[in-house]
């Protein structure tokens, strides 16, 4: 055999397939996504805003801890300002406010007062049946044992007549 029979062909580094990730291009800035899921934006619209797929997005989320910690902490923001919204509609709460009235003269009268909203029944519900549903959930789960005996048909029928036909002498 000669000598270049026997040499291997030097190996080619493999070709990753597909588009390069653009990764780097869309989080620059970290703090932006977690902005944006603190605005209460759903990962379809943060996608949306990157201008990436949102299957891109959750790919994201999967190899890249740091992406999915911003959106994460963002989210969490959001949702403990509806919490305490929430809370606050369910209790009542005051809130300043400034009334304007109309005097003589078309004179313009600016007063700070303080307004209050009362508790809302329909938060109260939300919060109790979502905070705590053991004692506020609409549905009851209820377990029945049930003893049952074998009884024949003309039993089940005499019985009936018994408490039916009674029934029907009290009503005549």
């Amino acid at each position: 055999m000669s000598e270049i029979e026997n040499e291997k062909p030097e190996e080619q580094p493999k070709k990753k397939r597909g588009r390069p990730s653009i990764y780097e291009k869309v989080v620059t800035n970290l703090g932006q996504i977690e902005t944006l899921a603190g605005f209460g934006l759903t990962n379809e619209q943060i996608a949306i805003f990157l201008g990436i797929n949102a299957d891109t997005l959750y790919q994201y989320k999967k190899k890249h801890p740091e992406f999915s910690e911003m959106l994460k902490r963002g989210k969490d923001r959001a949702n403990t300002k509806v919490t305490e919204s929430l809370f606050k509609r369910a209790t009542g709460f005051n809130h300043p406010e400034e009334k304007i009235f109309i005097g003589k003269d078309d004179q313009v009268i600016r007063v700070d007062t303080i307004k209050y909203y009362p508790p809302e029944t329909g938060a109260i519900a939300w919060w109790q049946k979502n905070m705590d549903s053991e004692k506020w959930r609409d549905r009851k789960e209820i377990e029945a044992k049930i003893a049952t005996a074998e009884v024949s048909i003309e039993e089940l029928h005499k019985s009936m007549l018994e408490i039916f036909g009674e029934k029907e002498k009290e009503d005549a």
